[in-house]
C-alpha cells in the first residue's frame, strides 16, 4: 500500500508544472481510457506528448436561437402579413394572391 504513495505524489506534482490541473485531467484521462490501472510511467509519457486542445470557434448569433428573421421586422403598414391578409379575405369572401399561390 505504501509504495503507491510516491507514484500519487510524483503525478500530483505534475499539476504544479505548465499546463496546470486542465493538463493533467486530460492526461489521467487518456491513461484511463488505455487502461483501468495507469501507472506513473505511463502517465508521465502522456504527460509529455500532450498538445493542448484546438480553441472551439466563436459562436455566431444564429446559433443562440433567439435571432428573429426578416418576417419579424416587416413594416405592417406596407405589408401586413400573410395572417391579416387571410382575416381581411374571410371578412369579404375574397382570396388574396398570396392564398391563391398557397
Amino acid at each position: 500500500m505504501e509504495q503507491s504513495y510516491p507514484s500519487c505524489l510524483g503525478v500530483m506534482a505534475l499539476a504544479k508544472k505548465s499546463g496546470g490541473a486542465t493538463r493533467l485531467e486530460e492526461t489521467c484521462a487518456k491513461a484511463l481510457a488505455i487502461t483501468p490501472a495507469p501507472s506513473y510511467t505511463l502517465v508521465k509519457r502522456l504527460w509529455t506528448a500532450w498538445e493542448p486542445a484546438p480553441a472551439a470557434p466563436p459562436r455566431s448569433l444564429g446559433d443562440a436561437g433567439f435571432v428573429r428573421g426578416a418576417d419579424y421586422y416587416a413594416d405592417p403598414a406596407t405589408d401586413p402579413g400573410p395572417d391579416v391578409e387571410r382575416a381581411a379575405g374571410q371578412e369579404t369572401g375574397q382570396v388574396s394572391a398570396r392564398e391563391q399561390e398557397r
